[in-house]
């Protein structure tokens, strides 16, 4: 793994990876209305998005935000349908090959073969593990409120830019970062 990311961006930019992306983002959501529309001209609409992303003219369009009550009261912003393969395809050819290496062995949100029944099994396995050791155990289960309506968007971005060498790539980074004129906080509520 090399130390900095160098000229990958323009390179992932193919039919067949954002087909990919297009792909994986219409699971359990092939009858939406958004997605049809997208399917009803697939191959234009894939080629317009690799030409947009060539030339540097993909512009994303306005979050729409919502809020949910369950589990607990949650703020959710989403994008349209074609944005959401963007997300998906820079996800997928650039976060998790790049970053993924790095994360430690007991991380498990939103990564493929992991998730929350493999987060229970290690945990049990932890707590068995300790129970030979020590008379009691005990787990602490927390959550930090609003973790990413908080992260600062420019300490984000300058941990990205000591890693990312790519001038495309970390523009479209910043793209992504600077989504709207706030400092801090970056959305939550893309589903791949």
């Amino acid at each position: 793994m090399p130390k900095r990311i160098n000229n990958v961006f323009k390179e992932n930019i193919t039919f067949s990876k954002l087909l990919e992306a297009h792909n994986k983002c219409k699971k359990n959501k092939r009858y939406k209305k958004q997605v049809i529309e997208f399917e009803m001209n697939l191959e234009r609409n894939i080629i317009s998005l690799g030409r947009d992303l060539i030339s540097d003219r993909y512009k994303f369009s306005e979050y729409f935000e919502f809020t949910i009550y369950e589990p607990k009261e949650r703020k959710i912003k989403t994008l349209n349908y074609k944005d959401r393969v963007i997300l998906c395809w820079y996800v997928e050819n650039f976060l998790k090959p790049y970053f993924k290496p790095n994360f430690i062995e007991d991380s498990y949100a939103c990564l493929e073969e992991k998730g929350t029944h493999k987060a229970i099994e290690k945990t049990v396995k932890y707590l068995r593990s300790a129970s030979k050791y020590f008379d009691s155990v005990w787990m602490l289960k927390c959550d930090i409120k609003k973790f990413f309506f908080n992260i600062d968007r420019n300490i984000l971005f300058s941990m990205l830019s000591r890693k990312i060498k790519d001038k495309y790539f970390l523009e479209f980074s910043k793209k992504i970062i600077f989504y709207d004129k706030e400092k801090v906080g970056i959305p939550i509520g893309y589903s791949n």
